[in-house]
């Protein structure tokens, strides 16, 4: 059975959200916004930093997500600071994440982050633990959501982290989170010059920040709050790869240039591949042999998209549950202008065999996925959603739906760093004597293509 996640229990006075389990609340009485550019906007410097950062991904950690507030704080200056070739990446725990009829009747209190909620409503993940990306604002925004307990889910990160939003209720309400465990996990994740802020002055955070490396000072705290603290890490890089994990998801060493990238193919896996990098303001050459894209093995005209969960979760099934939840968060912004996209109608997953049949009870019956991923469906349900006799019963994955792969990929080839090269196949590779770049060789015209350094 799968860990199963307890959604946060809530009252409510007026518009602010309070936690039964914690009896504190969530924001701010005399203003949320305000407290937040209080605590970890300026305390941390991030208009200055966010205007001054050029290229790649600028991270920001946060202990408790919440209601998601501090987020699309930081997102709104970022979109109003930050250069555009930049992404902020913007990585928060949470044990016990709102409902998503909760989150929305929190944020509507903020009207001027209206277009944020949306993109946040649109990709939230359900209550199920892992990790969870979800693409705002045309890739200049990035959220991972770790659902779960911080204390299990930051040692399984690997990140360098630029700026610490320690949230989460105050060590008199929440004093489980706030140990040497976490500032530990905090220290392997930050560097030189990475900076923290916390709304708390207590000695037990101030000690234990100072413990793993951070220099601390108090400053003015917000509205009646007295003090607060705020730091900067001194000690040297540390190695920030989670202990076990193998090479292949460990992150490469960051290069200070900004070297273009030749991607061959424009399938489903070569446009993916260019627009990640492209958010990240990298110039993208994409190589294809055919005369658009999507042409091979992406060019099936219509596709499914949901999960084959199975009923002892692995990491390989929270790996395709984690892209099931980000693949239709696209498809939810994008298919709004282009509805040839795709549409997130629900999926059936029919039991044509006994054995299928009796897998699919196993999974509801042992898996303990919520309801809103996925539920079992008799024949007569199945029949009534898709209007035709379905002789056999199915499980309902509510949130998924059909994309076109062809009209995916040109959306997502669709920026101006990534350049198209069509009726282009690729006859040989060969690397530079230095090992630092490629060469790739068309016969054709016998021209080469090449990974060198260029100005953009």
């Amino acid at each position: 059975m799968i860990e199963r996640l307890t959604t946060a229990r809530l009252q409510w006075q007026a518009d602010i959200p309070e936690s039964e389990a914690f009896g504190d609340i969530y924001f701010n009485r005399d203003g949320g916004v305000a407290e937040t550019e209080h605590v970890f906007i300026n305390a941390n410097r991030l208009s200055e930093r966010f205007a001054a950062h050029r290229y790649g991904s600028f991270v920001i950690a946060e202990t408790g997500f919440g209601t998601g507030l501090n987020f699309l704080c930081a997102r709104d200056i970022w979109l109003r600071q930050a250069p555009a070739q930049a992404q902020l990446h913007f990585i928060s725990c949470e044990k016990y994440p709102l409902s998503r009829e909760d989150l929305a009747r929190a944020l509507s209190a903020f009207p001027q982050f209206a277009e944020g909620t949306r993109q946040l409503i649109d990709g939230y993940p359900e209550p199920v633990p892992g990790f969870f990306t979800l693409r705002l604002d045309e890739g200049r925004v990035l959220l991972t959501l770790l659902l779960g307990d911080a204390l299990t889910t930051l040692p399984q990160l690997d990140a360098r982290v630029d700026a610490w939003f320690l949230d989460g209720f105050a060590p008199a309400k929440n004093p489980e989170l706030w140990n040497e465990h976490l500032f530990a996990q905090i220290a392997r994740l930050s560097g030189p010059g990475t900076s923290c802020a916390t709304f708390t002055a207590a000695g037990i955070v101030r000690r234990g920040l100072q413990s793993v490396g951070f220099e601390i000072k108090k400053v003015p705290g917000f509205g009646r709050k007295r003090e607060m603290i705020s730091g900067m890490f001194a000690h040297a890089l540390t190695d920030t790869r989670p202990e076990g994990q193998p090479i292949w998801f460990q992150r490469p060493t960051p290069r200070a240039d900004r070297e273009p990238v030749i991607v061959i193919g424009a399938g489903l896996a070569g446009a993916t591949t260019a627009r990640a990098l492209a958010d990240q303001g990298i110039s993208v050459q994409v190589l294809e042999r055919q005369a658009a894209p999507a042409c091979e093995g992406s060019g099936n005209p219509q596709g499914a998209l949901y999960a084959k969960l199975p009923a002892k979760p692995t990491p390989h099934s929270r790996f395709h549950l984690a892209g099931l939840g980000f693949t239709s968060g696209l498809i939810q912004q994008w298919c709004r202008q282009q509805p040839e996209i795709g549409q997130l109608c629900g999926v059936l997953q029919l039991a044509t065999s006994d054995k299928e049949d009796q897998r699919q009870q196993q999974l509801i019956e042992t898996a303990a996925y919520p309801a809103s991923l996925v539920h079992r469906v008799s024949a007569e349900e199945a029949s009534t959603l898709t209007g035709q006799p379905c002789p056999w019963p199915a499980l309902l994955f509510p949130g998924a739906g059909w994309v076109s792969p062809p009209a995916f990929c040109r959306r997502l080839l669709d920026h101006p760093l990534i350049r198209c090269h069509y009726n282009t196949p690729v006859e040989a590779l060969q690397q530079t004597d230095n090992g630092g770049s490629w060469s790739v060789l068309r016969l054709r015209r016998l021209r080469w293509w090449s990974a060198a350094p260029t100005k953009h």
